[in-house]
C-alpha cells in the first residue's frame, strides 16, 4: 500500500478534514490580523508610513482574504450546504484577483525594503502591466457574473492557471535574483541579508513549493477528494507555522525599524558569565589584569575571541573636556579615537551618551533608511577603527576608557539587544573599577565604607521602626468593636465593647471631650446621610476611631467604635505630605515611639509641620552629621530627640560664644601633638567615639582650620589631631548649629566652603511661626493645651477660646518653645478664674525636652523604683534635694535609693 493511500484510508472522513482546514484556515486569519494590527500601531506611534509598508500591508491583507475565502467555501460545503453560492462565488473570484496582488506586492516589498530609493524598477513596471490583466479579469468576472453563478466563461480556468505559472514561474524568480545581485551592492547588507534570507528560506520557497505541490488548484469547488483535502490542510499547517517563524525571527532582527536594536527572545541572564569575572575585577591591582578580565568576559558570554576585543583606558589627561595632548604617547588606534572624541562635536558626543554603546551593524541599517550627518561621521569613524563595537566606559559624565570589538568577529550572527544590555552593565561596572585604579586612596576608601555604613544603619532604623509600628497594630484587640445607638438625642451602649473603650456615659458628661466628638459625629452624619470619622485619644494616649453610620430606616445613628488600623491612622494626612512616597514615615510618626516623640515636641498635623515632623524624623534615623536652624529655645529640645532616636548615650555640647584665637576649641576637639603640649582631658570626638553625639553651638564661630579638620572628618570618618599627621578614626554623630547666612560667611571667607558642602547634604530649619497660616497656628496651640493638662476632665472648662487664640496670632512668639509657656500661663490664669486651680491638673513634663526626663517627671515617686532612672537623675542634677524637688518626694527616700543601688 502506497503512502498516499494510507493516508487517504487514514482521513478518509471527508466532513472531519473540512473541519480542520477551518480551523488551520482561522488560526493563519488571526495570525495575518494582528499582524496588520501590530503593524498599523506602530505607524499611529511613529506618525509616519514608509514606503516598503504599503506593499507589506498589501501582502498580508491578500493574503487574509485568501484564507476567509477557504473558510467560508468550506463552511459552506461543511455546514450550510442550502446557502446561496453567490457571495461564496464572488469572494472566490475576488480572492484570484487579490493573489496576483499579492504576488505583485511582494515582489514590489522585497526590492523596496532593500534600498533606500521609491522608485520602481524597469522590470516591475513590465510585470505590473501582466499582472494588471491578471487582477482585473477575475475581479471584472466577479462584478459582471455575480447574479449568473452557474455561468461560467470557458476560459476562466485557463486564465486561473496561466496567472499561477506567471506569479511563480516568471514574476518571483526574476525579482528573487534582482534583490539578491542589487544586496551584494547595498552598503547596509549583513542585517538586510540576514532578513532576506529569513523571508526566502522559511516564507516564500515554503509558499511557492507547496503551491506547486497543490499543482496550482483552481477553485475551492475542485476540493472534492480526501487526498486533496489532506493536502490543502498539511500545506495550511506548514505555511501558517513557517510564516510565525519567519515573522518572530525577522521583526527580531529590527525589521523595518520596528526595534531599535536588533532582538532576541531569550531572557535577560548574563549571571553565569559575569559571576566569576565580578569577583576577580574587585580584587584586580592592575589594568593589565583588568583588560585580560574583560576580554574573557566577552569570550565567555559573547563568543568573541580574546584576539578579537581590546579594552584602552585613557589616561587621566586624555579626556575630551581638556584640550592638550596626552603626555603619554599613543598608538595609531588610540590616536584615531581621540581624534575622534576631540574633534566631534557636541551633538555627536550627546548621540555617543544617549546610546552607550555604538554597534557597527545598526548604525549602518539606520543610516541606510534615514542618514544623517551624525550616524555618517560614526559609521565613518567605525570603519577607521575596522571595528563591530564600541563601548564607551562614563564614568561622571567623562570617558575613562572604551571596548572595542573587531569586524566580523562574529560573522555568521549579530548583536541582539540583551547582549548589548550586558555590554552596558558590565561597562557600567568597569567604570568603578577602572577610577578605583587610578585615583585609588585610603580618602575615597574610607569615604565609601563611611557612605556605606550610614546606607546600613539608616535601613536597619528604618526596618526596626516598621516593625514597631506593625507591632502596634497586632498589639491591639481587632475584636473590641464597640456599637453604639444615637436616637432621640441619646446615647445607647449595644455591647460591652464600646462601654469599655469610652468609659464614661456620655449622657451624664455631656462636656467631656468623648461626648462631645460623639454628638459631632451623630450631628454630623444625621445632617449629611453619609459616614462620619473621627480620631481621639483615650487617657493614656491611644488612638480611637469613632465612625458613624445613618441608619435610614429607623431614623438612628449607629456608631462604631475601635482601635484604628493602618488606613485610619494615615488617610487624613496622607495628602498633606510633599512627598506621597514618605507615607511609611507618617505611618512611623503615630505608631511609634521616636515618632511620638516627634508628635509630643511638635504637637500638629498641618501640612507645613507635619512636612517637617517626617524631615525631622528621616534625620533622626540616620547618623548623619546635621546642619539646624533653628530658634535657640528649641534646639536643646530638639537636639534630645535627635540624640534619643539615634540610640546614643552621651549628648555633649560645645557651646562657642566667640572666636577663640589661642585654638584652645580645636584641642577640645582633636587633641594636640605631644611635641606641642599636653592635654588632660582627651579629646571630644575621642571621649564620644561610638556612643556619643556632638552638638556644636555658633559653629561659624570656630576658627577656619578646625572647620576644614571638621569638614574631614565628617566626609571621611576620621580627623587629625591638631598639629600633627596623625588620623584617627571616630564614629561620633555631630549636629552643628548657627543662627547666621553661612553663604554670606562664606563669601568673607569666615567659614570653610567643605564644611558648608558637607553640611548642606542634610540640614533642617524650622518653618517661622511668625509667616504661619492661622489655622496651623490654633492647631498648634490646640496641641499644646492637650499636652499641658494632665486629664482630660477639665479639657473642656480649660480649653482657650478663639479670643484667647487671636491674643496668641497677633504677639506671636519666635520659638515652639516660647510657644508653650504662652499657653501654659493662660491656662494657668484661665484655672485660677474658674477656682479650679491645682497643680495636678497639668503634666509636669510639660516644659522638658529629655525623653527620659519626661518618663522620671510623670512617673513621680514611682520613677524610684527603677535602677536606671535614679542613675539617669542623680548624673543629670548630681544633687539629692533637686532629685526630690523634681520629684516631689522627700530627700530621704532619695538618699535611701541612691545607697541602695550603690549609684554614689
Amino acid at each position: 500500500m502506497s503512502l498516499s493511500s494510507a493516508l487517504v484510508e487514514a482521513f478518509s472522513d471527508i466532513y472531519t478534514l473540512r473541519c480542520s482546514l477551518i480551523i488551520i484556515q482561522a488560526a493563519a486569519l488571526i495570525l495575518k490580523c494582528s499582524l496588520l494590527f501590530a503593524f498599523s500601531m506602530r505607524i499611529l506611534r511613529e506618525r509616519r508610513l514608509p514606503f516598503s509598508w504599503i506593499f507589506l500591508f498589501i501582502v498580508i491583507a491578500c493574503s487574509g482574504l485568501e484564507d476567509f475565502s477557504w473558510i467560508c467555501s468550506l463552511s459552506r460545503f461543511a455546514f450550510w450546504p442550502a446557502i446561496d453560492y453567490r457571495p461564496i462565488l464572488f469572494i472566490i473570484r475576488l480572492t484570484w484577483a487579490s493573489n496576483i496582488l499579492m504576488y505583485q506586492s511582494l515582489a514590489l516589498f522585497l526590492e523596496s525594503f532593500t534600498q533606500k530609493v521609491t522608485k520602481i524598477s524597469h522590470h516591475q513596471i513590465f510585470f505590473i502591466c501582466i499582472s494588471s490583466f491578471f487582477f482585473l479579469y477575475p475581479l471584472g468576472l466577479s462584478l459582471w457574473g455575480f447574479n449568473m453563478p452557474s455561468w461560467r466563461p470557458p476560459f476562466e480556468f485557463t486564465v486561473y492557471s496561466f496567472e499561477s505559472v506567471y506569479a511563480l514561474c516568471l514574476l518571483m524568480p526574476i525579482t528573487l535574483i534582482y534583490v539578491w545581485v542589487k544586496l551584494r551592492t547595498t552598503p547596509a547588507q549583513k542585517i538586510l541579508k540576514s532578513q532576506l534570507k529569513l523571508v526566502i528560506t522559511f516564507q516564500i520557497v515554503p509558499h511557492l513549493i507547496i503551491n506547486a505541490w497543490n499543482a496550482l488548484p483552481i477553485t475551492i469547488n475542485t476540493v472534492n477528494e480526501p487526498l486533496s483535502l489532506l493536502s490543502f490542510c498539511i500545506s495550511n499547517i506548514l505555511l501558517t507555522a513557517a510564516l510565525f517563524y519567519s515573522c518572530k525571527r525577522v521583526i527580531g532582527l529590527r525589521f523595518l525599524n520596528i526595534h531599535k536594536h536588533v532582538h532576541e527572545s531569550q531572557k535577560f541572564n548574563f549571571t553565569n558569565d559575569f559571576k566569576t569575572i565580578l569577583g576577580s575585577l574587585g580584587s584586580s591591582t592592575s589594568t593589565n589584569e583588568v583588560k585580560l578580565l574583560t576580554q574573557r568576559f566577552f569570550k565567555q558570554a559573547f563568543s568573541v575571541s580574546t584576539v578579537s576585543s581590546s579594552l584602552t583606558i585613557r589616561s587621566s589627561n586624555a579626556n575630551f573636556h581638556i584640550n592638550h595632548k596626552s603626555i603619554t604617547p599613543l598608538n595609531n588606534f588610540e590616536s584615531k579615537v581621540e581624534h575622534f572624541l576631540r574633534g566631534s562635536g557636541v551633538p555627536i558626543l550627546n548621540y555617543l551618551k544617549d546610546h552607550q554603546i555604538l554597534i557597527y551593524d545598526e548604525v549602518e541599517y539606520d543610516n541606510f533608511y534615514e542618514s544623517n550627518k551624525i550616524r555618517t561621521t560614526i559609521l565613518h569613524f567605525l570603519e577607521k577603527l575596522q571595528a563591530d563595537i564600541f563601548l564607551p566606559i562614563y564614568e561622571e559624565h567623562n570617558i575613562i576608557g572604551y571596548i572595542t570589538i573587531e569586524r566580523h568577529a562574529r560573522s555568521n550572527k549579530l548583536f541582539n539587544n540583551i547582549e548589548r544590555d550586558e555590554m552596558i552593565v558590565f561597562a557600567s561596572y568597569l567604570a568603578k573599577v577602572i577610577n578605583l585604579l587610578q585615583n585609588r586612596n585610603l580618602n575615597e576608601l574610607l569615604k565609601q565604607r563611611k557612605d556605606i555604613i550610614e546606607e546600613l544603619y539608616l535601613k536597619h532604623q528604618e526596618i526596626n521602626q516598621y516593625k514597631e509600628s506593625i507591632r502596634s497594630f497586632l498589639s491591639k484587640n481587632e475584636q473590641d468593636i464597640g456599637i453604639i445607638f444615637y436616637k432621640n438625642r441619646k446615647f445607647v451602649f449595644a455591647n460591652q465593647e464600646a462601654r469599655k473603650l469610652i468609659g464614661i456615659n456620655p449622657n451624664m458628661e455631656p462636656n467631656h471631650p468623648y461626648s462631645k466628638a460623639l454628638k459631632y459625629i451623630a450631628t454630623q452624619a444625621f445632617i449629611y446621610r453619609t459616614n462620619k470619622t473621627q480620631l481621639v485619644k483615650d487617657p493614656i494616649g491611644r488612638q480611637i476611631v469613632l465612625c458613624g453610620i445613618p441608619y435610614l430606616e429607623h431614623n438612628d445613628i449607629i456608631i462604631t467604635v475601635y482601635y484604628p488600623n493602618m488606613y485610619d491612622t494615615i488617610q487624613k494626612q496622607i495628602d498633606a505630605i510633599r512627598d506621597p512616597s514618605d507615607w511609611d514615615y507618617l505611618l512611623y510618626l503615630e505608631t511609634t515611639h521616636s515618632g511620638k516623640l516627634i508628635n509630643q515636641l511638635i504637637p500638629s498635623n498641618g501640612q507645613i509641620f507635619l512636612n517637617f515632623k517626617i524631615d525631622l524624623l528621616k534625620l533622626a534615623l540616620s547618623k548623619k552629621a546635621l546642619l539646624l536652624e533653628l530658634p535657640e529655645e528649641d534646639l536643646n529640645s530638639t537636639v534630645e530627640i535627635l540624640h534619643h532616636v539615634s540610640l546614643r548615650e552621651t549628648l555633649y555640647t560645645l557651646d562657642i560664644q566667640a572666636h577663640v584665637p589661642n585654638s584652645d576649641t580645636a584641642i577640645k576637639l582633636f587633641g594636640i601633638n605631644p611635641l606641642y603640649g599636653s592635654s588632660t582631658d582627651l579629646p571630644i570626638l575621642e571621649k564620644l567615639n561610638k556612643k556619643g553625639t556632638l552638638l556644636i553651638k555658633n559653629i561659624h564661630l570656630l576658627d577656619l582650620d578646625a572647620q576644614n579638620n571638621l569638614a574631614q572628618f565628617i566626609r571621611y570618618g576620621f580627623y587629625t589631631i591638631f598639629k600633627s599627621d596623625k588620623r584617627v578614626q571616630s564614629d561620633v554623630r555631630i549636629i552643628c548649629a548657627t543662627d547666621r547666612d553661612l553663604t554670606v560667611l562664606i563669601q568673607e571667607e569666615r567659614f570653610s566652603q567643605k564644611l558648608f558642602n558637607e553640611l548642606r547634604r542634610a540640614s533642617l530649619s524650622m518653618p517661622l511661626l511668625l509667616t504661619l497660616p492661622e489655622k496651623e497656628m490654633n492647631e498648634l496651640v490646640d496641641g499644646f493645651t492637650q499636652q499641658a493638662l494632665a486629664t482630660i476632665e477639665f479639657s473642656a472648662l480649660l480649653s482657650l477660646s478663639d479670643r484667647e487664640k487671636d491674643r496668641i496670632a497677633t504677639q506671636r512668639p519666635v520659638s515652639l518653645h516660647a510657644l508653650k509657656k504662652r499657653v501654659k500661663h493662660l491656662l494657668i490664669e484661665k484655672s485660677k478664674k474658674n477656682e479650679v486651680f491645682h497643680e495636678t491638673q497639668f503634666d509636669p513634663a510639660y516644659n522638658m525636652a529629655n525623653p527620659k526626663l519626661i518618663e522620671a517627671a510623670r512617673l513621680g515617686k514611682h520613677a524610684l523604683k527603677d535602677p536606671q532612672l535614679v542613675s539617669m537623675l542623680w548624673n543629670k542634677f548630681k544633687n539629692q534635694n533637686k532629685i526630690a524637688l523634681f520629684l516631689g518626694v522627700n530627700r530621704s527616700s532619695v538618699h535611701r535609693r541612691i545607697k541602695e543601688y550603690n549609684i554614689i
